[in-house]
Order: structure tokens, then sequence, then C-alpha cells
């Protein structure tokens, strides 16, 4: 809101102050610019209210919003130059700060014309410390994440630096502002006792010189006359000194008011600090957590990856090492299925046969209509073909059979009749163990 009047204020008045920041001081008036016109100094900073009065006129608002509006203004300035360097005032020029702190005031007709003159001071400055011997930065080159994360934290510590700032100028202002007034009312006071001293001097002499000549010109007064004279005296003189003393305490008071509104905005300030200051800790604790997350879930994701490129290399090494076991010259596969159902004392010793790879016996395929008596199903076709050859040399005609999907069925015999193949069994059962039939 401000910003839109700065301009008319500036160049319809002599001196505009704005409170607790600076003013602009117009000492040319021929001049065809401002720039050349009106120069800023960060001194002035008392409020005289003519930037309030123009937002009543303007704005047709009260005083106190007026008021509140001002403070808002000044504040959004100072946060502005704490994180932006400066803050730009439109078709006017830019604030900003200067080595030693002070806020200042370049004239300038654009945003980016002041971004160039901001530049070029900064320059200068450079160059002058590097004249006077400053030590050079050493400014290493880093990753664009890096680059990111340096300038936040670079941005933060300047937020930092900057509120400290603000708190302390404002606390040096706040002590200033009040030894000057206090000196001033010191001084007033003295001054208005000298003055008293000397009017109560003066109306002495005056009151001699009228007494020597109504001496001499008129026979004495009575003396109730000169009483009564003397007491008007005293009062008038005890008048003007209530008078006096009414006008000392009414500076008194608009000093006290002053100083109050000194602690209002420094209070104002100091809470803005502090909740910058809070919003910076939570971001920061917020970022924390961010990146205790990120970190856990980048080391998730990495486990599982490396524990799914085991296992694929498992499964694509698998086949060829299997192959090559198998395939291995003089390997023996031990017999270590279950699904050998004989109990018989000549099939103890089953789990310890073992055959050449290389041997495997054709198998057949089970017929329709046919009824097998099986002692054993196999799910490896040279552990079947291995107790075809322990039956087959007890004198059993054992054959192996691929039924039941892909499975190896041992059998000794086969018949079409469902009677034939359970008086095989029973046979069978008496004589080595147990078995069964499957059609």
């Amino acid at each position: 809101m401000i910003n839109i009047y700065l301009r008319e204020l500036v160049q319809s008045n002599h001196r505009v102050i704005i409170p607790d920041l600076g003013a602009f001081l117009k000492k040319d008036k021929a001049a065809n610019s401002l720039e050349s016109s009106v120069t800023f100094s960060p001194f002035l900073r008392f409020n005289d209210g003519l930037v309030e009065n123009y937002l009543v006129e303007k704005e047709h608002i009260t005083e106190k919003e007026a008021s509140l509006e001002v403070r808002r203004y000044v504040q959004s300035i100072k946060q502005t130059i704490a994180v932006h360097q400066f803050y730009y005032v439109t078709d006017l020029g830019a604030f900003y700060e200067d080595e030693r702190g002070s806020v200042q005031f370049l004239f300038a007709k654009s945003e980016k014309e002041a971004n160039r003159k901001l530049d070029e001071i900064a320059s200068n400055l450079t160059t002058a410390n590097a004249t006077a011997g400053m030590p050079e930065l050493d400014v290493e080159e880093s990753t664009p994440a890096a680059g990111v994360v340096k300038h936040e934290v670079n941005k933060k510590k300047i937020v930092k630096k900057k509120a400290e700032s603000i708190i302390k100028e404002n606390k040096e202002t706040a002590q200033v502002n009040a030894d000057e007034k206090a000196k001033h009312l010191e001084e007033a006071s003295n001054s208005l006792q000298r003055w008293m001293e000397e009017v109560e001097k003066r109306r002495e002499q005056q009151a001699q010189e009228e007494k020597k000549a109504l001496e001499a010109k008129e026979p004495a007064m009575p003396e109730e006359l000169e009483a009564q004279q003397r007491r008007q005296a005293e009062v008038r003189r005890a008048l003007d000194v209530r008078r006096k003393m009414e006008e000392v305490n009414e500076a008194v008071k608009e000093l006290e008011a002053n100083v109050d509104d000194v602690n209002i905005s420094v209070d104002n300030e100091l809470r803005v600090v502090d909740d910058e200051r809070e919003e910076v800790l939570v971001e920061r604790k917020e970022e924390g957590e961010k990146s205790k997350k990120s970190l856990r879930w980048g080391i998730l994701f990495w486990i599982v990856l490396l524990l799914l490129i085991l296992a694929a290399a498992l499964l694509w090494f698998w086949a060829p090492i299997s192959n090559f076991v198998g395939n291995t010259p003089g390997y023996t596969e031990v017999v270590t299925e279950e699904y050998v159902i004989t109990n018989s004392p000549a099939f103890v010793e089953l789990d310890s046969v073992a055959t050449d790879s290389t041997h495997t016996s054709a198998f057949l395929e089970q017929q329709e209509g046919l009824y097998y008596v099986v002692v054993g199903v196999f799910n490896i076709q040279n552990n079947a073909f291995a107790l075809c050859q322990k039956l087959n040399n007890l004198g059993l005609n054992a054959e192996m059979v691929k039924a039941c999907g892909d499975k190896f069925v041992v059998s000794i015999a086969k018949s079409s009749s469902i009677e034939t193949a359970k008086r095989e069994q029973d046979n069978y059962k008496k004589k080595y163990g147990d078995a069964w039939v499957l059609y």
C-alpha cells in the first residue's frame, strides 16, 4: 500500500521520514530528477506522522490502522533485505544494507537497473577490500546438489545474522533514543530553571527601579498598599512557575509516550525475529526427518535390489551347474527318495544304492486298461532304474513305467485283470513287503 504513495510523498515534501528506517531529504528544488535532488539518511527515524496522515487521507482509514500499516511495511522491508539483500519500490528505487549494516537507498527506474547498481556497489566494495589487503575467498566447485545445499545453508545463516543484527540495532537504537530523550529532558529542565532565575532577577531589578522612581516623584506609599503589591507580584510569579511546570510535565509525558512506542516497536521486532527463528528451526527439523527417511528408503531399496540380483544370478547359473554336475563322468546319484514303499529286509539298503548316470534304462509308458503292481515311485529316473536292477537280480520281472505325470514307477507285474494284479500284490507282500495297484 505504501509503495504506491511513496514516490508521491517524496516528490511533494521536503522531508519524508519512514519510522525506524530512515528519511528522504530534498536538497535541491530546481533539479530535474529525484536522484539528483533527494538523498536518503538512515539516522532520522522518529515518527513525524507524515506517512500515517497521508494514508488516512488517501485510504480513509483510522490513525491506528495507518500506524499499524507503517510498522508492517517497515518489517516487510527489513525481512526482504535479510533474505534477498534488497527491497525494490516501484518507479523509485531499492532499499539495501551497506557494509556497516545501515539501511541505504539507491534510485532506479526498474528492478533490473537496481540489480545492476547493487552489483556495481558490491564489485567496488570487493575491489576496495582487495586493495586494502583483505584475503580473497577460495570458491570450490561442487555438484548441483551440493550447490543447492550450500545455498540453503548460506541463506539460513544470512537470515540468522540479519535477525541478530536487527535485534542488536533495535536495542541500540532504543537505548540511544532513550538516552537522547533523557538528555534533552535534562537540558530543557536546566534551561527552564535558568530562564526562571533570569526572569526573577529582571523582575526584582524592575521592581527596585520602579520603587526608586516612585520614591523620587511621590511620597512613600502606605505599608498596606506596598504589601498588597508584593503579594500580587508573588501571585503572578507563582502562576508563571505553575504554567512552566505544566509545560515541563507535558513534555515529560510526550517523551514517555515516545519511549513506550519505541519499546513496543522493539518488542514487535523481537517477536518477529523469534517467529522467524522458530520457522528456521522447524524447517531444519523437517529437512532432517526427510533426509533420514530418504536414507532409510535408499538403504532398503539397495538391499532389495541386491537380493534380486543374487536370486537372478542363482537362477541363471543353477541350470548350467546342475547340468555340469549331472554330466560329470563317474558321478553317481544316491537314491534318497521316500517313495519306495517296500519294507522287506531285501531292500533295507536301498538308500545306499547308486547307479551310473550314464546307464539310464528306457522306460515304458503307462497303458490304459492295465493294472500295475507298484513297489516304488521316483522323481529321478536313475533311482527308479537302480531299484529295477535290484529287483531283477532277485528274480522278479521289474519294469520302469512313466506314470502319474512325470513320475517314474517301478512295477513288478501288470495284468488286464484286477484280480490277477491283486494276487501278484499279495504274493509280493508275503515275500518282500508292501505294494499297491495302479490302474
